[in-house]
Formats: structure tokens, C-alpha cells, sequence
């Protein structure tokens, strides 16, 4: 199976959940023939799901993307210090030198944070129909072309076009701000993206982007938080610069303010954040 048996491409998948609301529905119906004709491109069926072969999803993980989003590698102390060496204070200066120099010899564990995160996704489990049947699946086993059973309380691991609702409502506050729920359906504003909370009703959605792909993999990835795919692309990858519109045109519009001021107001990790804390404390001997 290849790209080019599909009836979109990985691009036009991204290109389509950049799009809000009415516009998205016109783009789905103009372009892919409605949700059902989305469906029928992808092959799959809006009632049984996928069939539950283990060739034909990994297959769809190496066109699509994995629903995995890779962890940006952590900075060493080394790193660490030396970004605290550039104050213009001596005394700083000097002292962080000789810090650094103490503790050069070690190196903490740069992939605790990493572990802890991959055992919280393993142990995340979403609901999917693949042969008429209901599976509980990990979320990192998700591929384009699912469909995925959504309910109150979920937490949406992928993005995707809600193929049928329940008066389904979403809390989509962490990517747009928004505090007010958000009412999804077929027939209105039918994107649903990773990241956001399901507080009312249910629904089933056509997983449409996972992993780097998704809104939220695009964010991360501009920010740092996850490793950058640019390096190797494939013909149907899109960069995610490339790609910033809707949710994302807020991170566009952050990079133009003072480097500076810019690099204060980064999200940072658990650890990240104790390393910086550290560092400075360091400056302060």
C-alpha cells in the first residue's frame, strides 16, 4: 500500500484541521465529497472501523505518522551552565565557572522525565472501532483512518472530524484560550483537536492527524518541546512553519516580539524548569 492509494495526502490532512468551523465543513465537503467521502479515501468504514490487521495499521502509521510526539532532548547542565557564563556580572561569571567546573563530572538523568512520560502514555488508552468491534487501544497505537469512539471527561490524543455527536461539547481552552465550551457537529464545526477535553456529551470521530502532525504536535514542535522532523522529510511532510494558521498563527506572531522577552515566556518542563532554578541559584554563591 502506498501514499498514492489513498485519496489525500498527509499534507491536505494537515492543511484541513488548520481550518475552523463552516469553513472546514465547505473544505470537506469541496474537497473530499463530505465526511463520508473523507471516510471512503481513507478506506475506512464510519460503522466497523478499520480492520484490525497489524500490516494494514502499521502501514497506515508509515504513510500518516505515528500518534507519537518525541520528546526534544533535555539540556545538560553543561549547557546549562554555560548559558549562565554569558552574564555580563564578574563575580557570576567566575563563580559559574568554577560550578561548572566541580560538576562537570556529573551528568544527571536526562531521561527520567522522558521514562515517566512514556509510561503515562502507555498506561492512556482510547476507544476505537476496528471490525464492527469497540477496542480499548493505546493511544500511540492510534493511526489515520480510525474511528475513534469520543466521550465526557476525554482527552482527545489525536485531531480529527467528528463523524456523529451527542450534543458533544469541548473544552479547547489549552490551544485557543477559549473559555466557553465549544459545541461540535457534523453538520456545524465538526474539528476536533488533540489536546482539548470532551465536557459534555459523546460522539465518533475519523482520526484525521496524529503525533507531530496534529495541532498539538505542530505547537510543541515550534516551541521546542518535541524533536524537530525537518531533517527528514518525506514527499507528503509538510513543515510545521509551513503550517501555521488558526491555532497556531498565536505562536507565529509571539516570534516577532524581543528574543529576550521571548525566551522568558517559553513553557518549560518540570525539569527544564528545576535546571534553570538551579543555574541561577549557582549565579547567586
Amino acid at each position: 500500500m502506498t501514499a498514492r492509494e489513498f485519496g489525500c495526502t498527509l499534507s491536505e490532512l494537515r492543511a484541513l484541521m488548520d481550518l475552523r468551523g463552516a469553513e472546514a465543513l465547505a473544505q470537506v465537503n469541496k474537497k473530499f465529497g463530505g465526511i463520508e467521502g473523507l471516510c471512503a479515501k481513507l478506506k475506512t468504514d464510519p460503522v466497523n472501523g478499520l480492520p484490525n490487521e497489524k500490516a494494514s495499521l502499521e502501514e497506515r502509521r508509515r504513510i500518516f505518522g505515528r500518534n507519537e510526539i518525541p520528546p526534544a532532548p533535555s539540556k545538560s547542565f553543561l549547557r546549562l551552565a554555560w548559558e549562565a557564563l554569558q552574564d555580563i556580572t564578574l563575580i557570576i561569571l567566575l563563580v559559574s565557572a568554577l560550578v561548572s567546573l566541580g560538576l562537570s563530572f556529573y551528568k544527571p538523568p536526562e531521561n527520567s522525565e522522558t521514562g515517566l512520560q512514556a509510561k503515562i502514555e502507555t498506561e492512556h488508552k482510547f476507544s476505537v472501532i476496528r471490525n464492527g468491534e469497540a477496542l480499548d487501544t493505546v493511544v500511540t497505537e492510534l493511526v489515520v483512518g480510525d474511528i475513534a469512539r469520543v466521550k465526557y471527561g476525554d482527552l482527545l490524543p489525536a485531531d480529527g472530524l467528528l463523524i456523529q455527536s451527542n450534543d458533544l461539547k469541548v473544552d479547547e481552552s489549552s490551544l485557543t484560550g477559549e473559555s466557553d465550551l465549544i459545541k461540535k457537529s457534523p453538520e456545524g464545526d465538526p474539528v476536533l483537536l488533540s489536546g482539548t477535553h470532551a465536557m459534555e456529551g459523546s460522539g465518533k470521530m475519523v482520526i484525521t492527524a496524529v503525533g507531530v502532525n496534529s495541532q498539538t504536535g505542530i505547537i510543541m514542535t515550534l516551541l521546542g518541546a518535541a524533536k524537530g522532523t525537518t531533517s527528514k522529510k518525506s514527499p507528503n511532510t509538510v513543515a510545521p512553519e509551513e503550517q501555521i494558521n488558526g491555532t497556531t498563527s498565536e505562536i507565529e506572531r509571539k516570534h516577532s516580539v524581543d528574543s529576550a522577552e521571548y525566551d522568558c515566556k517559553l513553557p518549560k518542563s518540570v525539569l527544564q524548569g528545576k535546571l534553570s532554578a538551579l543555574a541561577i541559584q549557582i549565579g547567586y554563591m
